[in-house]
């Protein structure tokens, strides 16, 4: 593994210095957290939106059937 990872370093120009590794050990470490976060902060905005349009849907069947069965009543009216 050290091996590869000195090979990737001496491509993209860097020495294996434990100085830079500890400097890109905390960049990585900075970029993981603000993905985790940001992926978190995604996910939650997604379920709202599905609650939200769950709660439309909802809404929208009852209004129907209160609206049919009012109508349903104007047109055939119970004899009294």
């Amino acid at each position: 593994m050290s091996q590869r990872l000195n090979e990737v370093f001496k491509t993209v120009g860097m020495a294996a210095e434990p100085a830079q590794i500890n400097q890109l050990k905390a960049h990585v470490e900075a970029l993981s957290t603000l993905t985790l976060k940001e992926g978190q902060s995604l996910i939650d905005y997604a379920f709202m939106k599905l609650v939200t349009l769950a709660l439309v849907i909802t809404l929208m069947i009852v209004s129907s059937l209160l609206l049919y069965q009012w109508l349903r009543g104007k047109m055939n009216p119970s004899p009294r």
